[in-house]
């Protein structure tokens, strides 16, 4: 295995398979942020922002721990080699502590481990963080290596944390036509627009 040298407190590697071994951990979810390369290796210190403290608006799964690591770490590497949002050249790597049996999952579970930032909300500010000590590390598309994060140590959020956190409403599927509302749920011969 060749060995690239990064930056202060980083620790690049080349041999994919290997070295995102790291980012599939049992009792974790591991999801994926697409972004520009600095703000990748900024995301080591600084955590991964957002407009919104929602997981799901935020990144895309990675891995299914009900599953074997090497039965999809293939299509892992693809994944993060095309990513789908704008072919962003650098995927920050989110770990996050799964919740215990005895306690509600979901996305409102892992909303909660976003923190508000501070500074006035401009309408066009990331307002929201997940800190950086669940940032595992980061993809770098063009160079096809991984480099980890050496302050990764993330801390398991307790589930009266999430009282606070606002339920995302759900998306209405419906249309209006003048004053009849028909859903988008229902199965009908006329196409609605």
């Amino acid at each position: 295995m060749t060995e690239v040298k990064g930056g202060e407190g980083e620790k690049p590697r080349t041999d994919l398979q290997e070295s995102l071994h790291v980012t599939y951990l049992p009792g974790f979810s591991t999801v994926g942020h697409g972004t520009w390369l600095e703000t990748a290796k900024e995301s080591l210190k600084t955590g991964v922002q957002a407009k919104v403290p929602f997981i799901d608006t935020t990144a895309i799964p990675l891995f299914d721990t009900t599953k074997p690591y090497e039965a999809q770490i293939d299509d892992v590497i693809k994944l993060l080699s095309e990513w789908p949002h704008y072919n962003l050249p650098a995927i920050s790597i989110i770990m996050l502590p799964n919740p215990d049996p005895d306690e509600p999952g979901g996305h409102r579970y892992f909303d909660g481990y976003f923190e508000e930032l501070q500074g006035e909300d401009t309408g066009y500010n990331n307002r929201y963080v997940i800190p950086a000590r669940y940032v595992r590390g980061y993809f770098d598309v063009q160079q096809k290596l991984f480099v980890e994060n050496p302050d990764f140590n993330p801390i398991k959020k307790s589930y009266p944390h999430q009282a606070n956190i606002p339920i995302k409403p759900k998306a209405q599927k419906a249309n209006i036509r003048g004053s009849e509302v028909i859903s988008m749920n229902q199965s009908s011969d006329e196409d609605v627009w």
